[in-house]
């Protein structure tokens, strides 16, 4: 019995469950597909893309943080400096209120002269302890919180004295082991004068190990956020430090800023360096100088620790886009077949029509635009060609059988002695 089109029309050869779930079961065959080809290909893209703009966001990030971090340390650098400067001009201040207040004839007078040091007890609040010196160098009285005394030890040698009592003005010296303290200290010079010559010397002495240096700078520390603070000279030499084991040492002996130390160094102890020059070095730094003695402030915080907060992140952004892009990839698979649903029945008519299946209905073909839609009309074309060749075929062989019947002896065909 011979099948009509109506009675064909809505089968699709499907193969067997089976079958059906074994393809389902090996995922490298889904690869074959065009929708997967296709969708893997979407989300490469957009992986990449994802990725790309991640990393770039992640960049601009850390660079505008580096900069806003080099812009704060710097100002807080200055901000320091300007501390010292402050404080430094406080003390010569006091001191040469102090000398000009002082009769010079005091230094060859030991009980005068004590006498009126000890009137003038504010100027133990800023220093350690205070001496009065000749022109000869030779200490004629020192002061501390515990009294006066009359040490026989001699500052003639010391370049800071020289240049007082040659120049005639206030002077600060570099750090040098203290004669009378034992332990590193400071010294800034006040000349007593007379006549424009310097009769005699106020000196007031800052010990560097000690909470007297400077206040609370002596306190820097490495605090919360990972801030380094180091004072030293012109030179490198640190004057307040963290560890105070540290002081009058070099500044390339310090861990943290020992690079950065040899990087000022190479380029010629510049007060300012750009901030690039840090950044390899896994520290920001900054570098401001004291106006009075030219002491500098130094500052450094790690960059693993500017940038925690970034990787942290970055790190949920990562896993934000894993997320985004696992959802993108079911929905572009989806869109992908739903998409794709008339190339799916167009496979099916292909076949059908490729094994000769003439039953199935002419219209029952997908409805699509674009190169599927063409496709599925240029398919369309070639059937309907088909059926209309194979019905004058049939009519030909039904007019073939006819005749053979009607004949009385057989018929053959011969084509170049060959049987047709």
């Amino acid at each position: 019995m011979r099948m009509t089109p109506t009675a064909c029309q809505n089968r699709e050869p499907q193969p067997p469950r089976g079958m059906r779930w074994s393809v389902m079961l090996r995922p490298w065959q889904w690869f074959g597909t065009l929708k997967v080809r296709l969708a893997a290909g979407v989300l490469a893209v957009l992986l990449v893309g994802m990725a790309w703009s991640v990393w770039q966001m992640g960049q601009a990030a850390e660079v505008e943080i580096l900069a806003q971090a080099q812009r704060r340390e710097e100002r807080e650098a200055q901000r320091t400096a300007s501390a010292i400067t402050r404080r430094l001009a406080e003390l010569q201040r006091a001191l040469a209120l102090v000398a000009s207040r002082m009769d010079p004839a005091l230094v060859d007078q030991p009980a005068r002269l004590e006498a009126f040091m000890l009137s003038h007890p504010t100027l133990l609040a800023g220093f350690h302890y205070v001496n009065v010196a000749g022109v000869d160098g030779a200490i004629r009285i020192s002061v501390d919180e515990q009294g006066t005394s009359r040490p026989p030890v001699s500052i003639a040698d010391r370049p800071h004295f020289r240049r007082a009592v040659a120049e005639r003005r206030a002077q600060i010296s570099d750090p040098l082991p203290g004669r009378i303290a034992g332990e590193p200290v400071v010294v800034l010079a006040q000349p007593v004068l007379e006549d424009d010559r310097a009769r005699a010397m106020l000196l007031g002495v800052l010990r560097l190990t000690s909470r007297d240096l400077l206040g609370e700078l002596n306190e820097a520390r490495t605090d919360e956020a990972g801030t380094h603070i180091v004072v030293t000279d012109r030179h490198g030499t640190i004057l307040a430090h963290p560890q105070r084991a540290l002081v009058m040492h070099s500044l390339g002996d310090d861990p943290r800023l020992a690079r950065a130390y040899r990087e000022w160094e190479a380029r010629g102890r510049p007060q300012r360096l750009d901030a690039a020059l840090w950044r390899p070095l896994g520290e920001i730094v900054a570098v401001a100088e004291d106006s009075a003695a030219g002491w500098l402030v130094w500052r450094a915080v790690p960059r693993a620790q500017l940038l925690a907060p970034l990787s942290v992140g970055r790190g949920q952004a990562q896993r934000l886009a894993a997320a985004v892009a696992a959802v993108l990839s079911a929905l572009t698979v989806a869109f992908v077949a739903w998409q794709l649903r008339p190339l799916r029945r167009l496979e099916l008519r292909a076949q059908r029509l490729a094994h000769g299946d003439a039953g199935a209905a002419i219209e029952d073909w997908p409805v699509a635009g674009g190169e599927i839609g063409r496709l599925t009309q240029t398919l369309r074309e070639v059937w309907a060609e088909r059926a209309r060749v194979e019905s004058l075929n049939r009519d030909v062989l039904a007019k073939l059988r006819s005749l053979m019947a009607a004949a009385p002896i057989g018929l053959c065909f011969t084509r170049h002695r060959r049987f047709e």
